[in-house]
């Protein structure tokens, strides 16, 4: 029974989502109606950037364990950082709905 109350508060949530982002998706798709290929056209030129980084790495003589370190250090701190908001805005939805 508290799994299909589960379900059925996370499917509103979801539906109210959609009612909310529907018109904010029209008026970005009225205002600039190509975004997708504006996006893929970004993405390929920082695509093209990236694949020099390997030659400008050795060019400086950093060795790929350094920089493994580093963007591991990196994504450990953002995923540290993501998990304690995301506790906390669980923890202020939870005490908003507890009786």
């Amino acid at each position: 029974m508290l799994n299909i109350i589960i379900k059925a508060i996370f499917w509103i949530i979801g539906k109210i989502g959609d009612i909310i982002l529907l018109p904010i998706m029209a008026i970005i798709n009225a205002l600039i109606p190509n975004f997708s290929i504006s996006l893929n056209d970004i993405f390929s030129y920082l695509e093209m950037g990236f694949q020099y980084i390997p030659f400008v790495l050795k060019s400086f003589l950093i060795p790929s364990f350094c920089v493994e370190i580093v963007f591991l250090v990196f994504t450990t701190y953002l995923s540290f950082v993501v998990g304690v908001r995301v506790y906390n805005f669980i923890m202020k939805v939870y005490n908003n709905f507890k009786p």
